[in-house]
């Protein structure tokens, strides 16, 4: 979205696939950058559903509110420190989403520049390395 800070939104929804939950963080982080609270974002995720599902999930609900998702996605030989410092100098005052894993699974967190400027786990599990299909990506919500 725009240079504006984020409203920070913690995930609902623990990440627990053996009692058949599934971790909310893109509907926290959506959340956070439009400024909603998230009951009012759906958990894209609900169902442990696949990567193209989720993603076709959120587009759809984003055009519907007039925005586009924007997605791009780095290689996961690059560092995280290098993403986030290509992304600083390229896009300085931009907030957007990136998916990496922690030690447990998948995650997505909010950056801005070079930065991490929220994590909506409540226990705050860093990104330690790329996504489970090897790369970094990177998602951005533009107006349509």
């Amino acid at each position: 979205m725009d240079g504006r800070s984020v409203t920070p939104v913690i995930c609902q929804v623990k990440h627990d696939p053996e009692n058949g939950t599934y971790g909310d963080c893109v509907r926290a982080c959506i959340a956070s950058l439009m400024d909603m609270d998230p009951p009012d974002v759906p958990h894209f995720y609900h169902d442990n559903c696949d990567g193209v599902t989720g993603i076709g999930r959120v587009r759809e609900w984003l055009n519907g509110k007039g925005y586009h998702l924007m997605i791009t996605g780095i290689g996961g030989e690059i560092s995280l420190e290098n993403v986030l410092s290509g992304m600083g100098e390229l896009n300085p005052d931009v907030h957007y989403m990136l998916q990496g894993r922690t030690s447990e699974a998948d995650h997505v967190v909010i950056c801005k520049g070079g930065e991490v400027v929220h994590n909506p786990m409540w226990y705050k599990k860093p990104l330690i390395g790329p996504d489970s299909g090897g790369n970094w990506v990177i998602m951005a919500i533009v107006k349509a």
